[in-house]
Formats: C-alpha cells, sequence, structure tokens
C-alpha cells in the first residue's frame, strides 16, 4: 500500500488521528474544514490543529473570512 497523504474531515477529534497518523506513516496530511468547527471551536484549537497541514479545505468564503479575522497570521500561511 503507497499512502502519500492522510485526509481528515472536520478540525475535531479526527484532524488530531489524521495529524499522528501522518506523522507515523511520514506522510502529509491535510483538513476540510466546516462550519461546526470553524465557528465552535475556539481559534486556539483551530491553529494548533491547523498548523502543520499541508493544505486546508473550507466550506464556504463566509467560514474562510472568519478564520482570516480570527486565526493567527501564521496559521494562514501554511
Amino acid at each position: 500500500m503507497n499512502i502519500d497523504l492522510v485526509h481528515a474531515h472536520f478540525a475535531f477529534g479526527s484532524a488530531v488521528v489524521g495529524a499522528v497518523t501522518a506523522r507515523m506513516l511520514g506522510v502529509h496530511y491535510s483538513v476540510s474544514l466546516h462550519a461546526k468547527d470553524v465557528f465552535t471551536l475556539t481559534p486556539r484549537i483551530l491553529s494548533r490543529r491547523l498548523r502543520n497541514a499541508s493544505f486546508v479545505t473550507v466550506c464556504s468564503q463566509h467560514a474562510m473570512d472568519h478564520l482570516t479575522q480570527t486565526l493567527p497570521e501564521s496559521t494562514m500561511e501554511n
């Protein structure tokens, strides 16, 4: 089996599992954000769960605008 990316839906526990699994396999990971995690998790938690992701997708422009306004700039640069 040739795995080169681990993808997690939502930034809840699945993002943590995805990050740990990717680290164990020595591959990249990505996260899809949806309204529930964007608007319920604190910026600190979101930032920690996204900071090493290769890429992040967001469900809507509204959610992206919210993240841009609330997350530290260093998180958004990844």
